[in-house]
């Protein structure tokens, strides 16, 4: 289904930044649409090779089911072409067991062309949940293409068996997304 989403980012020549993130969601076990807030606080400072070092932490909550709220705590490095990241948020959804998460995304910009995107993450959680798996993976394969102020991506995201299979939930889908940037 498709969903609304709203990011605004604020980035002080300090190398602090703030920010917040809202969507539309529909998560397990009722599958009915809520809201998904996201505030987020960190520190990014250039290193040498022109590579960016980043930490911070965030703050997830749903209205939808309820009680899932959360806090993520990352650092990583990237680059003009890539990033990576690890994250740890010791009550993954709310729940009382921790989950670490790494994630590598490879962007090279082509001007004036459709360019490549690829992302791939692994979590894992400590100790593993009642239902579902300790450890899974997801991707995302896909073109991006930068206009002045709006990107078009397509990519196809998947990812391993999860909780989500009880459901009856698709572990893979084709993404498009629109982005407007702000001047």
């Amino acid at each position: 289904a498709p969903a609304a989403q709203a990011a605004l980012l604020y980035d002080y020549s300090s190398g602090l930044y703030v920010g917040g993130f809202a969507s539309t969601v529909r998560l397990a076990p009722d599958f009915t649409t809520g809201l998904q807030g996201l505030g987020l606080v960190g520190y990014a400072l250039r290193g040498p090779g022109n590579v960016s070092w980043d930490i911070g932490a965030l703050y997830t909550d749903f209205t939808k089911p309820s009680g899932l709220g959360y806090s993520d705590f990352h650092i990583g490095a990237a680059a003009t072409e890539w990033s990576v990241r690890l994250s740890y948020a010791p009550r993954y959804f709310g729940q009382p067991y921790s989950a670490t998460y790494a994630e590598l995304n490879l962007t090279p910009a082509l001007e004036g062309a459709w360019s490549p995107l690829l992302h791939v993450g692994w979590l894992a959680q400590n100790p593993p949940p009642q239902y579902g798996s300790r450890t899974r993976w997801d991707g995302r394969i896909g073109l991006a293409y930068n206009f002045e102020v709006v990107t078009l991506q397509l990519s196809w995201v998947t990812a391993s068996s999860a909780a989500s299979e009880a459901y009856g939930q698709r572990k893979s889908t084709w993404v498009l997304r629109a982005t407007a940037w702000l001047p």
